[in-house]
């Protein structure tokens, strides 16, 4: 078993991941900037609010000297394309600022540690081949994406100058109960007018993978020692933005709730993505969650939500 340490486990994906980790017997400790969790369990967190304290040397040095981890999963910066092209400054600090200053503190303080970062197929920007493989082209078109590609190259200079070893998890789009942004949440939150407008032409595709495979992906890299890689990671199956819509209104119990595009793509977005899923396969990696299941899943959390329950915080015993 492993010490791991998760940045941004109060967050969607780092609080998944962790719960994951340590319920395989990894002793987990997580820091992130909300006062609690959004996924609780059995593993310990560490609240290190105000917006870039996790970068500051001084708490980070201790964090890290204290733990001593073996595995950094690196899960904190912003998820949303559109927040970046709003504020490039801002993601640049807590993204590439951050990375630096997690991988600095490795170097001096835990050089043994592996890092696995959680990236995006948005380093590929739009590219000409669907299909998104490790070798697809590095070509991002925006902030976002071009954050995460040189969070990437920080970390191989610090490979290949001071020898920390590293895994790029380039995630095409992550989705699961809990997440409250992105295609989904906007679906769900517009469908509450009678109305869903959506940007693009309804033909624009993506590969989903649910949290809970992401996090299973994570664990299995740790269980079994990896120390290098770059993966695309997603399902392998495409699904566009009309029939996604129509999936998840009827999860709803709202399929007469009328979709409009827009006709025209939002800044940012690439019109199709679909994974490779090779890569995965061959350290023995399957996903489990079926996307109807998956939706399935979102829209029963969503109702809960519009009951007045938030599903996020455990009931009391």
């Amino acid at each position: 078993m492993a010490d791991i340490l998760v940045t941004g486990a109060s967050g969607f994906i780092g609080g998944q991941i962790a719960g994951e980790l340590s319920t395989a017997g990894h002793r987990v400790l997580g820091v992130g900037r909300a006062d609690q969790p959004m996924f609780p369990g059995a593993w310990t967190y560490q609240a290190l609010p105000g917006g870039q304290a996790l970068a500051n040397q001084g708490g980070l040095d201790a964090v890290v000297r204290g733990f001593q981890p073996e595995y950094l999963l690196h899960c904190a910066g912003t998820g949303r394309v559109d927040w970046t092209i709003a504020r490039p400054a801002e993601d640049f600090a807590s993204g590439p600022g951050l990375t630096f200053a997690l991988v600095d503190a490795l170097r001096r303080l835990a050089p043994r540690c592996v890092t696995i970062y959680i990236s995006s197929a948005a380093v590929h920007g739009a590219p000409q081949a669907e299909l998104i493989g490790a070798d697809t082209p590095l070509d991002p078109i925006s902030p976002y994406g071009f954050h995460k590609l040189i969070c990437e190259t920080i970390l191989r200079e610090f490979k290949t100058v001071y020898g920390l070893d590293s895994i790029v998890l380039r995630v095409l789009s992550c989705y699961g109960a809990g997440l409250r942004k992105q295609i989904l949440w906007d679906i769900c939150q517009k469908a509450r007018t009678g109305r869903v407008e959506l940007f693009g032409t309804g033909q624009e595709s993506r590969d989903f993978i649910h949290v809970r495979d992401l996090a299973r992906l994570a664990g299995l890299l740790v269980g079994q020692g990896q120390r290098s890689g770059v993966f695309p990671v997603g399902s392998g199956r495409g699904v566009s933005m009309a029939e996604l819509a129509r999936m998840l209104l009827a999860a709803l119990g709202l399929g007469q709730v009328p979709v409009v595009f827009k006709g025209v793509g939002r800044q940012g977005d690439p019109s199709r993505w679909l994974c490779d899923v090779v890569p995965l396969a061959g350290v023995g990696f399957r996903t489990s969650v079926g996307l109807e299941e998956g939706v399935a899943e979102y829209a029963q959390w969503f109702a809960r939500l519009g009951q007045g329950v938030d599903p996020d915080c455990p009931s009391p015993s």
